[in-house]
């Protein structure tokens, strides 16, 4: 009732209720699982924490297309469910394999502890805010079309998918870093590690935005539109993920921006920001909802653009403020990254255009793994051709691999 309070139908109520329940369960599993991976991240091991996500996001779909037809939305529950238990197995032979094993030991007065404590507070409050975000959009869409409150799901889901996958992988893997260098006060070589996580961060999510945009029709119908899942409902979700993809690079720039903070023990600023971040969400979301519906036009878009807004905000924001710390980190040299990303990212548009007219009318199932496939060609090629320098570093890590 307080979160969803435009729902009215007592069956719906109810089964939102029981929905709840289930995926509580999924609460208290990612956080043995958050523990687990933090563990192998301080050992260095950042292959199976990667994995995780995937695993769990392969899971919800899952569920949505095979228990979907059976259960309906409950199979889709099952899908989280399941995928937080895999996020967690997937990391327990390798915790294993370290001789690790679990004792029960309770000791508040430990300097670690009290160490944790103190950084973690900040960060629950950081990690409450963004739910806090997700929260209110359901509130909003509760009170629209019946469907909106899952279509808004569906489509920051699948804007959250590279993001999980490359983002936070790389973000977790470069924090150990980050750390290292700014407790040996190697500002110089923190500054370089800085920016070249920042530079592979660009070089992934532009192209990944340009995806989601152009072939966001054919990535949803191939997810998700079966059954119940109508035409309609892939169009209303298309809608909401073409707005929230506006915002993919800011977050993948804001999961490196915060370990940077947290690398100079400094969890304060990222909360403060990302609370004043919700508050612009939260009145952004009103004001565009009803833009939106004065125009005619979906109103759950609004909600959608209002999310991505905040968090380029939030990005431009953190990125101020990080050059006045220690360290002076600053996004300056990034500007010689810009023009081959971009251009490249317009040569990857050009070829998906030019591929989504020849393949007009075609099965989504050919459309969206044939236009993923053209357009990263298309652009590691471009940007090859430019000089960037991140295709050759990818391409020595290939043939490293291969020896």
């Amino acid at each position: 009732t307080l979160i969803a309070p435009g729902f009215e139908d007592p069956a719906q109520i109810k089964l939102t209720v029981q929905l709840m329940r289930w995926l509580l369960f999924s609460t208290v599993i990612f956080g043995v699982s958050g523990v687990l991976m933090g563990i192998l991240n301080a050992r260095q091991h950042f292959l199976l924490p990667a994995l995780a996500p995937v695993v769990y996001n392969l899971s919800i779909i899952a569920g949505a297309w095979f228990l979907g037809p059976l259960w309906g939305v409950k199979g889709l529950a099952f899908g989280v469910v399941t995928g937080s238990l895999g996020h967690l197995l997937i990391q327990l032979p390798k915790v294993f394999a370290y001789g690790l094993r679990y004792q029960f030991i309770l000791a508040p007065g430990d300097p670690g502890v009290r160490e944790v404590a103190r950084l973690m507070a900040p960060r629950v409050i950081g990690i409450a805010a963004v739910q806090l975000n997700f929260v209110w959009d359901t509130f909003l869409a509760s009170w629209l079309t019946a469907g909106s409150i899952a279509t808004l799901d569906y489509g920051r889901r699948v804007m959250l998918l590279p993001v999980g996958i490359v983002s936070q992988a790389v973000a977790t893997a470069a924090f150990p870093t980050f750390a290292a260098l700014a407790a040996k006060r190697s500002w110089d070589e923190l500054q370089d590690a800085f920016i070249a996580t920042l530079r592979g961060i660009l070089y992934l999510t532009v192209p990944a935005t340009i995806g989601l945009l152009m072939l966001g029709r054919p990535i949803i119908q191939v997810l998700y539109q079966r059954n119940a899942f109508t035409e309609v409902s892939t169009q209303n979700t298309v809608w909401a993920l073409w707005f929230y993809s506006i915002g993919l690079v800011a977050h993948s720039m804001v999961e490196i921006l915060t370990r940077a903070f947290y690398s100079l023990h400094n969890t304060r600023t990222p909360v403060i920001v990302g609370v004043v971040s919700m508050g612009v969400n939260i009145l952004l979301s009103l004001l565009l909802m009803q833009a939106f519906a004065g125009l005619n036009l979906a109103p759950h878009g609004g909600i959608a653009l209002a999310s991505a807004i905040a968090v380029i905000i939030e990005m431009v924001w953190l990125m101020l403020v990080l050059k006045r710390l220690p360290g002076n980190l600053s996004v300056g040299a990034l500007k010689s990254a810009l023009p081959p990303i971009l251009l490249s990212g317009l040569a990857m548009a050009a070829a998906l255009g030019a591929f989504l007219l020849a393949f007009a009318g075609r099965s989504a199932w050919l459309v969206a793994p044939g236009g993923i496939v053209t357009g990263g060609i298309v652009y590691v090629a471009v940007s090859y051709a430019l000089g960037a320098a991140e295709p050759r570093l990818l391409l020595r890590q290939v043939r490293q691999r291969l020896k």
